[in-house]
């Protein structure tokens, strides 16, 4: 079984996947806002609770974020002898609020088989913790009828943003002005970054929270995408999402996305300049880049199938 408090998660279906384990995704639909927020919560604790004490799976994967997620389910556990694994995100290492649980996490990470982690640094950490890091750094995954489309005419890149501290939003802005010839296509809740659509450039679209399947739609058409952070560890989700649909990627320099992409991506430093240069790049190479993508994420499927050999033999 594998749990984690999302309406869809990417991450979670391909790691699911990956292990033969019943997904099972919870998001009551309760409304937004701080009240909403907290009965979701609620509801969703009381939910993972009674599913690992009544289902009483050998192993339950559980995503680390929100932390009541895993305490729900490590306290089922102490009663259904359920071996709770984390799907480790770097927001329970970075976050002031959810490193708050690090002791919940420690706890549960020295217990487990093995810890799922998507970058080193994140490993080194559950390394001090005295769990077992298994690493998922690249999950390639197919999506049936939309990957290896061919690219427009007319360049267009698709911005992934959740307007998060670590994305340079104002660097992301200037490298999209430099590039008047390219429609940027920008995704996630502007408003959250003071934002509108009357203060854009004729180039640049803000179009907000964008439902799954239009979104993977849009990134399939793209020219290339664009996914910035100043956190040069982590791997962001849209990377395996473009991976796996054959789109190029244009993002930051960092040792984890460099090792999974290769020759495949076009990388720049966190500054206006650096990140126009690489998109005017990757538009001018978007074939080239995507026959590139491609075949990596070829080669990677491949590896990943030896590794969770190593992973399922864990569980055992």
């Amino acid at each position: 079984m594998m749990i984690a408090w999302r309406s869809e998660c990417y991450r979670s279906n391909t790691t699911a996947d990956l292990f033969g384990a019943d997904l099972k995704l919870i998001w009551p639909e309760v409304g937004n806002g701080p009240v909403g927020k907290a009965v979701r919560y609620a509801l969703s604790f009381w939910l993972t609770f009674w599913l690992v004490l009544l289902k009483r799976p050998k192993f339950a994967i559980v995503m680390n974020l929100p932390a009541f997620a895993p305490m729900a389910a490590q306290l089922a556990a102490l009663v259904s002898g359920t071996d709770i694994i984390l799907d480790f995100h770097s927001g329970g290492i970075t976050s002031k609020f959810w490193s708050r649980f690090t002791p919940l996490f420690r706890f549960i990470a020295k217990r487990a088989p093995f810890v799922i982690c998507h970058n080193r640094v994140d490993g080194a950490v559950i390394e001090k913790w005295g769990g077992k890091p298994f690493y998922l750094t690249a999950l390639p995954s197919n999506f049936d009828g939309t990957e290896y489309l061919a690219a427009p005419g007319n360049p267009t890149v698709l911005v992934i943003c959740s307007f998060k501290d670590d994305e340079p939003i104002d660097v992301l802005l200037g490298a999209m002005k430099s590039n008047p010839d390219v429609l940027f296509q920008v995704t996630g809740n502007y408003r959250k970054a003071g934002l509108s659509s009357a203060d854009m450039p004729q180039n640049v679209e803000l179009l907000g929270f964008v439902p799954y399947g239009d979104y993977i739609q849009r990134m399939c058409a793209s020219s290339a995408i664009i996914t910035v952070s100043d956190r040069d560890y982590i791997m962001q989700a849209a990377v395996h999402e473009a991976l796996s649909l054959g789109v190029p990627v244009i993002t930051n320099r960092s040792q984890t996305i460099e090792s999974v992409l290769e020759d495949a991506g076009t990388y720049a430093e966190v500054d206006i300049d650096s990140l126009a240069i690489a998109v005017s790049t990757a538009v001018s190479n978007s074939q080239k880049l995507r026959e590139r993508t491609i075949a990596r994420k070829e080669f990677l499927r491949n590896e990943l199938a030896q590794n969770m050999k190593q992973a399922l033999s864990l569980q055992s």
